[in-house]
């Protein structure tokens, strides 16, 4: 495994920064990926009307845009090679549970049809994506030089903008 994929396991337990990742293009393009094909195997899982690719490659392009955008307001620009590898790391190893609920329990969105698996695999998903905002909010912590109240107030509202692009965007996609 590469050096920086165990800093985004410290990254995931609160144990490490951005900042001890590399600010490495080679780093970033294995991270680029890694994520692009996790949310694309995810995304397979769950719509089965062939929009899997264009969903990864939107939701790894709202990722680069929106954390450049980010910090370009605060002025942090120079940091987004090493906050875009701990969000893509840390991205990935937290698709990884939604990945194996969805292989398991066959969750699909076909025709408005949904089916979902037992309430307490639910609920141990919900808690994964409650960790991932806390995890979003220490990394645009450190890399914007603020509190963690705003970089909570910024990864909440990173997450329903991601939400709300994708949930819109793969209809379109499809075509």
């Amino acid at each position: 495994m590469p050096a920086w994929f165990s800093s985004c396991w410290m990254l995931l337990f609160g144990r490490a920064t951005p900042r001890v990742l590399p600010a490495s293009n080679a780093a970033l393009l294995q991270a680029a990926a890694l994520y692009a094909v996790a949310s694309m195997v995810d995304a397979a899982l769950v719509f089965k009307d062939g929009r899997a690719v264009g969903f990864g490659f939107a939701d790894l392009l709202f990722t680069a845009i929106a954390t450049a955008l980010i910090l370009l307001v605060r002025r942090r620009l120079h940091r987004w090679p090493q906050t875009v590898l701990a969000l893509l790391g840390v991205g990935f190893l937290l698709t990884l549970p939604s990945i194996a609920f969805n292989a398991v329990f066959g969750a699909s969105v076909t025709a408005g049809a949904e089916r979902h698996g037992p309430l307490v695999i639910e609920l141990l998903l919900a808690g994964v994506l409650c960790w991932s905002i806390v995890i979003v909010a220490r990394i645009m912590r450190a890399a914007l030089d603020v509190d963690f109240v705003t970089g909570m107030a910024v990864s909440l509202t990173y997450f329903l903008t991601d939400y709300l692009v994708l949930v819109a965007l793969p209809a379109r996609i499809a075509g």
